[in-house]
């Protein structure tokens, strides 16, 4: 009896290491791809609308601006307004790394990669440790996923938090209102 027990524990390690290193391997995976193609243009199918070629600087003239020359930009366009946190998430990067689309786009890129691990947790309290990394996979590696979260534009900062609230809810269900 204790050996099954035994053997029942240590089969449930092995379950788990393999999981962990699967879950590893897709954001590393994740990561990478589109690290490697981070200064590249969006497909021209990706959308009918222009906002992958426009948006990025639309939504980071103000940081950039701020960052150059300490200065509001010349014209009435604020991207503050719209939307503060990813203003002060490029004002910080454009001061750390520089002004350009690659330092933009790693904030994208930052938190799509971040998301991964929580989209992964909220599956798997629902739906087992298998089929949250499947489905962790599947959402990391999808073509239009992919192609907009190497993009400098809001939408997967946005995505982000909204995995944020699903999580920080589903959690809520299992430990309590605090969550």
């Amino acid at each position: 009896m204790i050996a099954a027990v035994h053997d029942s524990q240590a089969a449930h390690a092995r379950s788990s290491r393999l999981t962990t290193l699967a879950l590893g391997g897709v954001i590393t995976g994740a990561l990478l791809l589109r690290l490697r193609w981070l200064d590249a243009d969006a497909p021209a199918f990706l959308t009918w609308s222009g906002a992958p070629w426009t948006d990025e600087g639309v939504y980071s003239h103000v940081a950039r601006s701020y960052a150059l020359w300490n200065a509001p930009p010349a014209d009435a366009w604020n991207n503050r307004l719209v939307s503060p946190l990813w203003d002060l998430l490029a004002l910080l990067v454009f001061r750390g790394w520089g002004v350009g689309y690659v330092p933009l786009r790693l904030i994208s890129v930052t938190l799509a990669v971040a998301a991964l691990p929580l989209f992964w947790d909220l599956l798997r309290a629902d739906l087992g440790p298998r089929v949250a990394t499947l489905g962790a996979t599947l959402w990391a590696f999808d073509h239009f996923w992919f192609q907009y979260s190497r993009l400098g534009l809001l939408e997967p900062g946005m995505t982000f938090w909204l995995v944020v609230a699903a999580w920080s809810w589903r959690r809520a269900l299992d430990r309590g209102w605090r969550w």
